[in-house]
């Protein structure tokens, strides 16, 4: 583990404003969850969708934005090739 006996996973999304809005429901004080779009009325599925693919998300989750952006940001884009 590169040094760090800390098993948690350290996760950094960006773009989607859904993504968002899912995210936000995970954190210590979501706002209401009611969506106005068709496939979607409430942000809670999509923490549902993504247990579904990859197993329990423990709630509330912590989250820093100014420590992700300190530690990985380096101003430019980063792009993965496949």
């Amino acid at each position: 583990m590169s040094g760090n006996d800390n098993p948690r996973l350290r996760l950094f999304l960006c773009g989607d404003v859904m993504t968002g809005r899912g995210i936000d429901q995970a954190l210590p004080h979501p706002v209401n969850p009611v969506l106005y779009e068709p496939y979607i009325r409430d942000a809670r599925a999509y923490v549902d969708l993504a247990e579904a693919a990859n197993g329990p998300i423990e709630r509330p989750v912590s989250f820093t934005s100014g420590g992700i952006r300190q530690r990985n940001y380096s101003g430019r884009p980063s792009i993965c090739e496949s």
